[in-house]
């Protein structure tokens, strides 16, 4: 009984060394979330022309339609310029009938008091947010017209990450806090520029 019971210890011991290791765990083709940190969905941009101040009052972004199924939404980004230190409202929409009745599935404020220049700045949501597949949706940042620097939308979204969108369709802005969002320029475009992270 004895060599069965130190048998039995010497098992889960071994049991736990290898789960520890990361030799048991999920099996083939299973993520574990929580142990990869999320990525931008935008990786590289080629910024366009300044303007300081924005000179604008309300929301600009880009417009992207996502692939079957998408991954999920943990935090929605602005690009801080040299000298921005407002805190931005920051939001992500599903279109709905063309526009008519868009459904906001996720906001933040972003302090661009914090943060480096020349990089995303961030703030996470409550919680991640998975958007619709096959589905456009847009993501802008409020802006006002004395406030912070941006860049207009002759900025170009050049790599992104896999597994979120199928198209960047166009740039997009808001005028004011009310109404529906425009379309301005066509292709892979933004304003500001925007972003946000997706877990892998």
């Amino acid at each position: 009984m004895k060599r069965f019971l130190s048998a039995i210890v010497a098992t889960l011991l071994l049991s736990s060394s290898v789960y520890s290791q990361g030799g048991m765990g999920p099996g083939p083709g299973v993520k574990s979330y929580s142990s990869t940190p999320p990525v931008d969905y935008i990786l590289t941009q080629t910024l366009g022309t300044l303007i300081n101040p924005a000179g604008f009052d309300g929301y600009l972004g880009f417009r992207f339609t996502t692939v079957a199924s998408p991954l999920p939404v943990t935090a929605l980004c602005r690009w801080k310029i040299s000298g921005n230190s407002q805190t931005h409202l920051v939001k992500l929409y599903r279109e709905v009938d063309g526009g008519a009745g868009d459904v906001e599935i996720g906001s933040v404020s972003v302090d661009l008091s914090s943060g480096s220049d020349a990089s995303y700045v961030c703030t996470n949501l409550g919680s991640p947010v998975t958007m619709n597949g096959s589905t456009a949706h847009y993501i802008y940042s409020q802006e006002t017209p004395a406030g912070d620097a941006v860049y207009n939308d002759d900025t170009t979204i050049d790599s992104v990450t896999a597994d979120v969108s199928s198209a960047i369709n166009f740039s997009v802005y808001k005028v004011g806090a009310a109404g529906g969002r425009s379309i301005s320029n066509g292709g892979a475009r933004t304003f500001v520029p925007v972003n946000f992270k997706v877990q892998p």
